[in-house]
């Protein structure tokens, strides 16, 4: 073997080594993150079932307490937990009933509304045309067709005015936002209040009225 072969061998071995420490550098980083990686994912899990399980017994000890207030001797203690849980129901119950409300993609879905609604509102409330109306304008014309006029809820957050033993009343502030057909990107956003009014035995919807509006640029 002449001295160009052996030092051509010598190279070749020296780059086999390299290769081979390389590879086995590269495969223990990637056992290194793999292991980083699933430490990271079992800790978040971990995390995860931590507040669940926090988040349980909080409501767990929270019904037990608006329990035993509600079937209080004390008067003042059941008044407070009865205001709150009525507080409750109708912040859930005006943002049931604006969601569908204030969301629509065509006239088809916004005539839908009432029937969707139904459930929660009275037959009383579902045909009265100043609440639902049939998109239609003082002319006669199909405003809501012809504009292709959208609306998506946002939020809404319910003020709870008065309540007893059958009915809950609340100031309900809703903010929705709205957009002719094509034109998602100048958008309009509005608030508005309503009085609603809550019949606690029927879980139902008895009066609402809208008492004002505000849209972008109103002072």
């Amino acid at each position: 073997m002449d001295k160009h072969t052996k030092l051509s061998f010598v190279w070749i071995i020296l780059a086999l080594m390299t290769i081979c420490v390389t590879s086995f550098g590269i495969s223990k980083n990637i056992k290194t993150r793999t292991s980083i990686v699933r430490q990271e994912r079992a800790s978040s899990q971990q995390l995860k079932d931590s507040k669940a399980a926090y988040l349980q017994k909080k409501n767990i000890v929270n019904k037990a307490v608006i329990n035993q207030s509600l079937n209080s001797n004390n008067d003042v203690l059941k008044s407070v937990a009865e205001q709150n849980v009525n507080n409750k129901t109708i912040n859930q119950v005006a943002k049931q009933f604006f969601t569908t409300y204030y969301t629509w993609s065509d006239y088809k879905s916004y005539m839908d509304r009432a029937n969707k609604l139904q459930n929660i509102i009275t037959p009383e409330l579902k045909n009265n045309k100043s609440i639902f109306d049939d998109g239609k304008d003082s002319t006669g014309g199909n405003y809501l067709k012809n504009t292709g006029i959208q609306s998506e809820f946002d939020s809404s957050v319910a003020y709870l005015s008065q309540s007893s033993d059958s009915t809950a009343q609340a100031l309900v502030k809703v903010v929705n936002t709205s957009w002719y057909a094509g034109q998602r990107n100048n958008s309009g956003q509005s608030t508005r209040y309503y009085d609603l009014t809550y019949n606690l035995k029927t879980h139902k919807i008895s009066d609402l009225k809208q008492v004002l509006i505000q849209k972008d640029g109103d002072d």
